[in-house]
């Protein structure tokens, strides 16, 4: 009878440290909704997911009613963190930042594009189905002997639907974009967007690299790329926001949605298939023999962000990031739908 009570006594006890854990509180919640805290240190934690933005909304309301703080714009956080306020006494508050558990968004649209390569493999065995991978060439390619219909891959369209970078010329007092693989990739579309709204709106912006610490400033042959990490680094991009910006932390300049369209035009995409919103013509000829609507008639807005991205911590490295932004309706058809797989196998014979 002892034991019983002793081992009863036990996991009451047990029960009652959990209670007053915050943290085991937390993991629990964080686990049970599909996450993973991960320990950085003492006082920093991070939680783990593949898609942050749901699982923020489903771990917000439970970890408020724990006393957590939800920061979406705190430095640093990039998509944000939870705050667990503490005094000193109690060992200081504690930091969970919101990670994606995969590399970023181009190893995210790298995993989406071999996915459904391999699935359009399963579903149209007797074509070829292959993709252009990181090259320039278009994300989806299904064709036969005779013929070939080219689709463009997209993992997103609220978020970043592209972004690249740019550098500062300081000899020619002039904005370029910096060619990595991802803008090589979507070139025509970056370049022609960069000509057309960026470059314009960047032209009276510049930097003045005598006015900072070259500690502070990513320099190499008078081309300025970044910020380094370094003490004040901070201090100097809240210096040029202000001074490009003024009082906010970035510019939005709008983009014509027709102009995205007849960028992916001309690498002959003639679809477009967005994860979570469906497939879209990229041609009137396509539109009309799908039945689907172009991606211009089905953008609600679209703009591109330019500002100075944080990598790390508020005196980490930075860049000069430009984010393509759009807000799309969603299309009523899917790339993997029975019945548009049929208009695809008709639309190849036919070709």
């Amino acid at each position: 009878m002892s034991n019983t009570l002793n081992t009863l006594l036990e996991m009451i006890e047990q029960v009652l440290e959990q209670q007053d854990d915050p943290l085991q509180s937390i993991e629990n919640i964080v686990s049970t909704a599909g996450g993973k805290i991960v320990k950085t240190n003492q006082r920093n934690f991070k939680i783990v997911s593949d898609d942050r933005v749901a699982l923020e909304k489903v771990l917000t309301p439970q970890l408020i009613n724990l006393g957590l703080v939800w920061q979406s714009n705190a430095p640093g956080a990039g998509f944000g963190r939870y705050v667990l306020p503490r005094s000193r006494s109690e060992g200081g508050s504690l930091y969970f930042l919101m990670k994606p558990s995969r590399a970023g968004a181009a190893q995210a649209g790298a995993q989406y594009e071999e996915k459904l390569v391999e699935i359009m493999k399963q579903l149209l065995p007797n074509y070829n189905v292959d993709s252009a991978g990181s090259g320039p060439g278009s994300d989806l390619v299904i064709a036969d002997d005779n013929s070939s219909l080219q689709i463009e891959l997209k993992t997103s369209s609220g978020a970043d639907f592209g972004q690249f970078k740019m550098a500062y010329q300081a000899d020619k007092r002039q904005w370029a974009p910096v060619k990595t693989k991802g803008y090589l990739k979507n070139e025509q579309l970056y370049s022609g967007i960069f000509k057309s709204a960026i470059k314009p709106a960047m032209a009276s912006k510049h930097i003045d690299i005598k006015r900072y610490p070259k500690s502070n400033l990513n320099t190499k042959d008078n081309i300025v790329y970044g910020l380094r990490r370094a003490p004040h680094t901070g201090a100097v991009k809240i210096d040029l926001q202000q001074r490009w910006f003024g009082n906010r932390t970035d510019m939005n300049l709008p983009v014509d949605g027709a102009l995205i369209q007849s960028y992916y035009a001309l690498k002959d995409d003639e679809l477009i298939q967005i994860q979570g919103r469906g497939v879209y013509a990229l041609t009137p000829k396509a539109a009309s023999y799908f039945g689907i609507s172009e991606l211009k008639d089905s953008v609600k807005k679209s703009q591109v962000r330019i500002r100075i991205k944080p990598h790390s911590s508020t005196d980490g490295t930075h860049s000069f990031t430009c984010a393509l932004k759009l807000s799309l309706s969603r299309s009523d058809v899917d790339l993997t739908d029975d019945e548009f797989l049929v208009k695809i196998q008709e639309y190849l014979e036919g070709t």
